[in-house]
Order: C-alpha cells, then structure tokens, then sequence
C-alpha cells in the first residue's frame, strides 16, 4: 500500500470537497498534475477498499426487515468536452438504510465506458429517434437527434403569478 504525507494526502480530498478547482489545488499544494491524478486514484482506491470491508458483511447480517430511504438527485455541471458545450444533467438515485444511516450507494447515470459518438451512430443506424424512449435500443442515452429536438421545444408561457397556480394550472 502506497502512504503520502498526511497533509498532502489530505489536502487534494478536502479541498475537492469543497469545489476548490483542480487548478487551483496544484496551485496551493505546488504540484503538478501527475502528482494530483496520482493521489486522487490513491484516495478513490482507499475509498473503495473501506467500501468492500464494510459491505463484504452484509451478506452475514441477519436482516429481519430493512427499510430504506431513497432519493433523486440532479447535478448540472458544465460541457464534457470543448466541442461540445451543452451543459450536462447528471442524474443519481442514492439509498439509505433507516435505521443505521448507512449509505447502500449513489448511482449516477453516467457510464464513462460508452462511446458518444460510436452510440449516435448506432442508434442512427437501427433508427432509435423514430421511437418513444421506452421503446429505444438506446433509451438510457439523450442522444444527438434528443438534443436537436429539445431545442425545436418552446418553454410553455404559464399564467400564474405564482408557482402554487402554475402547478394548478399544469395539473388540472
């Protein structure tokens, strides 16, 4: 197992926490970005070990009923690429157990492994815009012909004066 100093092992981790930009932890800790990649894959995997020795017992557990809580979350963060510069939703559904708080996981809709391009093409080819996402080959993925069409859609002129008679007038 590989040991940093504690400061600096800290210190990329604290300060991502809390939305400090890369660039500028290599600036305050004076390291390049070799150094920074490198030590945040060392706390991702000492992340995941901690994960796996927790979770590796939950199979042993004698769980007479077990509630959980889940929420939704939604992220907008800013374009993947310069090419490309619509802002992306990331979406997350997380679960709780209701008794101890402990946190089962947090699943984004993000899949780094897929391909944008290779999976337009595909859903091009098999003719996935002609169908309701439901009855997609791709229905996971907003692809290009989705972004097209959402910038054809106007945003509805509510006439509420307030967002409790929007929501009557949306819902009636």
């Amino acid at each position: 197992m590989e040991n940093f100093p504690s400061p600096i092992a800290v210190s990329p981790f604290g300060a991502d926490s809390d939305r400090v930009a890369l660039a500028r932890i290599i600036n305050m800790l004076e390291i390049s970005w070799q150094v920074l990649y490198h030590r945040l894959d060392f706390i991702h995997k000492q992340c995941l070990a901690f994960a796996a020795s927790r979770e590796k017992n939950l199979k042993c557990l004698s769980i007479e009923r077990l509630n959980l809580a889940v929420d939704r979350q939604d992220y907008v963060v800013n374009w993947t690429e310069r090419k490309d510069k619509r802002n992306v939703i990331l979406s997350s559904v997380a679960s709780a157990d209701n008794k101890t708080g402990y946190v089962f996981g947090i699943h984004p809709n993000f899949d780094a492994t897929v391909n944008r391009e290779e999976t337009d093409a595909d859903a091009k080819l098999c003719g996935d815009h002609k169908f309701p996402p439901p009855h997609r080959v791709y229905p996971q993925y907003w692809l290009e012909a989705d972004y097209r069409e959402s910038l054809k859609e106007k945003p509805s002129k509510l006439k509420g004066n307030t967002l409790t008679e929007n929501i009557k007038i949306t819902y009636k």
